[in-house]
């Protein structure tokens, strides 16, 4: 269910001795239940409730909810066939960078542009993301960077298009944000 009770026990158990279903079926559920959907970084404080949104005749967090649990075996067959790398980003688009690769590019947001410093269980440095644009930058493939605007994500990715996303309320300042993608090839 849909449950704060499930989600903090998702949180706060210790993973020792358990199933990897049950170790599974918790980071879904920290997945899943989290306010932004970071399941590494999930507390009491990010659970997903829903007070002004509805969907199908619920809370909006249960009708997605719902829909993700009715979507996982299509994710399972999906992942059976995806390669995973888990290693320096950088590394990764150099090995598989060709004229027909597109990156899409999601990392973690430069810190002056939100409002949790501490959001992702991996957190980049202004250096970090120079560094990546600059890889970025010179790749032969088409690349899609995700972010929102701020000094750093705009002096890094101002030579290129930039598609704004409808502003809308970002949980973690409260305040209207828009999401921006910045791509280097055209339309």
């Amino acid at each position: 269910p849909f449950s704060r009770e499930e989600f903090i026990r998702a949180i706060q158990e210790p993973n020792d001795g358990i199933s990897d279903l049950e170790r599974a079926r918790r980071f879904y559920i920290r997945a899943r239940q989290a306010r932004t959907g970071l399941a590494q970084t999930a507390s009491q404080g990010r659970w997903a409730t829903c007070r002004n949104t509805s969907r199908r005749g619920m809370g909006g967090a249960v009708s997605r909810w719902l829909g993700s649990a009715r979507d996982l075996v299509d994710i399972a067959a999906r992942l059976l066939r995806v390669q995973i790398e888990n290693r320096d980003a950088n590394k990764v688009i150099r090995a598989y960078d060709s004229e027909g690769t597109l990156f899409y590019c999601d990392p973690p947001y430069p810190h002056e542009s939100r409002g949790d410093s501490k959001a992702y269980g991996f957190e980049m440095t202004d250096q970090e993301h120079e560094e990546l644009a600059e890889i970025l930058h010179d790749v032969k493939g088409k690349v899609a960077v995700s972010g929102y605007h701020c000094d750093v994500m705009d002096r890094l990715y101002g030579d290129w298009f930039c598609i704004n996303a409808q502003e809308r309320i970002c949980h973690s300042v409260k305040e209207l944000r828009q999401e921006a993608l910045w791509i280097n090839y055209k339309l």
